[in-house]
């Protein structure tokens, strides 16, 4: 597995967000998490990308121990996320953006800063910009991100993760606030993204679109994992009717 958790538990004054939770993550593949609000999903993520301490448990990637390590050193192992609220750099054009993403990995100098560049640099935005190809952005490439529409902030920030290579991608709710037709897009970029041999796991309130995307789904509901499968299995669990419709499968 590329991410095992075992045990693992926060609690938050008396309020316990993550309660002795067990996961696995299979290399390649696309998991989700889903479950009501306040079940707990943002703040797994918080734990495994290093945002927050564990209060106790484990956290091991690729078969380390990660839970002491902090976010930086996280990133650098190869784990790297998205948020619910959209953070680009609004005064940085789409291309600027996703050569941010590429710090992790980069070895460039003081030549990117002043706006000359060596082979390195020209390498490096070549290879951002095939990823604005690939993500369908290269037309706005020279766009500031801040006069951008929602549905391609979005699609930038999650360009902009994959910009680094990761391993591990966690996307917290690509799809919050997008139409049916930006979700659709939102499905297709992140495809790409997993077709890039990256694992991804994510938070997604939108049923259909997990449905569309994920191999494996595991549901949250009061901090606890409840259910774990398939999305079809998963979705007629009655414990996962009951979480988030208060009823049963029947009704």
């Amino acid at each position: 597995m590329i991410l095992e958790i075992a045990g693992l538990t926060k609690r938050f004054g008396g309020i316990t967000a993550v309660d002795d939770m067990h996961l696995s993550v299979a290399p390649g593949e696309v998991h989700a998490v889903v479950g009501p609000n306040g079940s707990g999903k943002t703040t797994l993520f918080n734990l495994i990308s290093g945002a927050v301490p564990a209060t106790s448990g484990q956290i091991s990637f690729e078969g380390r121990r990660i839970e002491a390590l902090p976010p930086h050193k996280r990133a650098q192992l190869g784990i790297t996320r998205t948020f619910q609220n959209i953070k680009l750099f609004a005064d940085l054009n789409v291309l600027e953006n996703v050569l941010v993403g590429q710090h992790a990995i980069s070895n460039t100098g003081i030549g990117s800063l002043v706006r000359w560049w060596g082979a390195k640099e020209r390498a490096q935005r070549e290879q951002a910009m095939d990823l604005l190809r690939a993500f369908g952005l290269h037309d706005i490439a020279s766009r500031q991100a801040g006069e951008l529409a929602y549905g391609p902030k979005r699609l930038v920030e999650i360009a902009r993760a994959v910009a680094s290579s990761p391993r591990l991608l966690l996307l917290d709710e690509p799809t919050s606030g997008m139409n049916a037709r930006e979700s659709e897009e939102m499905v297709v970029a992140i495809r790409k993204a997993a077709d890039r041999r990256m694992t991804v796991l994510i938070i997604e309130h939108h049923l259909p679109v997990v449905k569309d995307l994920a191999e494996r789904v595991t549901v949250l509901n009061f901090g606890k994992k409840i259910s774990e499968g398939t999305p079809a299995a998963v979705f007629e669990d009655p414990a996962v009717v009951e979480a988030y419709l208060g009823g049963t499968t029947d009704e």
